[in-house]
């Protein structure tokens, strides 16, 4: 049996994907080697071969009682009693194996795992948790820009697998193992639903304690409807559609609202900027900025790309009840859906205030206590936006900018308007007063000569937290728009 060495790059993380240094490598290679021949025959083309010695790899890994089985195209895996190691709770069976190793190994993106003490992730350069946990280096805030071949791939890998191989083979925990219920090496998404309302509860007085128990009981996922993100997309579009339609944007404009300038209160009653501001405002609300709040709400800050993947595989695997359930488990309040809506929100001075503007069948209930459906969690995040806007037009008028900030917006690209909007809604939902005193203050600056407003997706400072809100909606409304983009290049040539 003839053993050749194959060098390569090993870069090393720790569990938390942060990255702790490189080790350049051999691995042993033999004729007998687990990998397919097609693969081999590839490898061969690609990688310099030497003959065999100790390598440092085995040396490694025999240190944590594993041995090095194959190399393909820089990727490897790492094999304990004969089975291949791929996440914290141990090892993967033989059909899952077969499905990573037909789809990962050509490509070079398997991910090994040594568990011992200190466990740590570690991968071949460029492999596919490397880019996941890069979090956000192909995604461009400064130029605004989305490297479409890591999005793709990162799709395309993340399509491949079930949930319950995707959990296995990329050892993500955090709020991916909440979702999914993931223990003893498999998914379970009643037992993760069940879960998460009994942290919940846990975090809320007793008041909905009964309503809240329901609410997880109720969720089943054999029967649930499954859906997928395009559908997701659809839905809410079409929601957003019907509430504009039936929303009386003149009465809205000229409501009597009073701010303070100065010492003195004013009414804006009437005041065309405020007009302005919102036809420039709705005239870019849509469906992607609707799905980014989502994202931004639902899953934690890295891969924009793995995070609308992944959404879109808990549509498909979890059903769409599943989102509409999930509660906000960092809040007392309740609070719970695709938007987290909260009870603080929701209340008759709150966001349904705005009731009045829209015709009945797009209305909303006062209390989180009845919202219920699909629809009126749809609702209730579009009036959340536009009150939050509302309380921005008041800010910017009562500081004598509104003005300003109008013709400057008009100035910025579709695009940039998009982003800032999408941006925006997120920061405001956590702190609408604060996000509106953040934007005021900018423009001030922009005034007084300080700041470029076109600058301002890429620069503008929230503040320790809402900082975290408002980027990462941008990184998710980049990868949504650059995925549109895609598609309909991809129609226009069938036709």
């Amino acid at each position: 049996m003839v053993k050749k060495e194959i060098p390569f790059t090993l870069n090393v993380y720790d569990k938390e994907g942060n990255f702790k240094g490189v080790r350049d490598m051999n691995a042993s290679k033999s004729s007998s080697s687990q990998i397919s021949n097609q693969t081999t025959s590839q490898h061969n083309t690609s990688k310099k071969q030497t003959i065999a010695r100790p390598s440092k790899a085995q040396t490694w890994a025999k240190q944590a009682g594993l041995t090095v089985a194959g190399i393909a195209l820089g990727g490897f895996l790492l094999y304990q009693g004969g089975r291949a190691i791929f996440s914290n709770d141990g090892r993967i069976d033989n059909q899952n194996f077969s499905k990573v190793e037909q789809e990962f190994l050509p490509e070079g993106k398997v991910v090994g795992l040594i568990e011992n003490n200190d466990t740590t992730y570690f991968t071949a350069k460029d492999s596919f948790m490397r880019n996941l946990s890069a979090q956000k280096n192909y995604v461009d805030i400064l130029n605004l820009t989305v490297d479409t071949d890591v999005m793709n791939e990162t799709r395309s890998l993340v399509d491949k697998l079930t949930f319950n191989e995707l959990m296995k083979t990329t050892g993500l925990n955090g709020m991916f193992k909440v979702y999914t219920g993931f223990t003893k090496g498999k998914t379970d998404f009643d037992f993760a639903m069940n879960s998460m309302w009994v942290k919940k509860v846990a975090k809320m007085d007793g008041r909905f304690s009964l309503l809240s128990a329901q609410w997880a009981g109720d969720y089943e996922q054999e029967k649930t409807p499954k859906s997928n993100l395009a559908e997701f997309k659809e839905t809410i579009g079409e929601e957003l559609e019907t509430m504009l339609a039936n929303f009386d944007k003149e009465s809205f404009y000229h409501v009597g609202d009073s701010v303070y300038v100065g010492n003195e209160k004013v009414s804006i009653e009437f005041h065309p900027e405020k007009k302005r501001f919102f036809d420039n405002f709705l005239s870019h609300l849509n469906e992607n900025i609707l799905t980014t709040y989502t994202l931004t709400e639902l899953f934690p800050d890295i891969s924009p790309a793995f995070n609308v993947a992944a959404f879109d595989k808990l549509l498909q695997e979890a059903g769409t009840e599943f989102v509409y359930k999930i509660p906000a488990l960092a809040d007392e309040y309740l609070s719970h859906g695709p938007f987290q809506l909260t009870s603080k929100i929701i209340t008759p001075e709150g966001a349904p205030s705005l009731n009045e503007y829209f015709a009945e069948d797009s209305q909303i209930p006062a209390s989180m206590k009845y919202i219920d459906t699909f629809q009126e969690h749809n609702r209730g995040a579009v009036m959340t936006i536009l009150y939050n806007a509302d309380i921005l037009a008041n800010k910017l008028y009562s500081a004598g900018e509104i003005t300003s900030f109008n013709d400057n917006f008009e100035k910025l690209s579709k695009k940039e308007q998009e982003l800032f909007i999408a941006g925006q809604a997120s920061a405001a939902h956590h702190y609408s007063s604060k996000s509106a005193s953040v934007v005021r203050d900018y423009q001030q600056q922009v005034t007084e000569g300080k700041k470029n407003f076109a600058d301002i997706v890429s620069s503008i400072d929230y503040g320790k937290g809402l900082n975290s809100y408002f980027d990462q909606s941008v990184r998710n409304y980049l990868v949504l728009d650059a995925m549109d983009s895609q598609a309909q290049s991809r129609n226009a040539k069938k036709r």
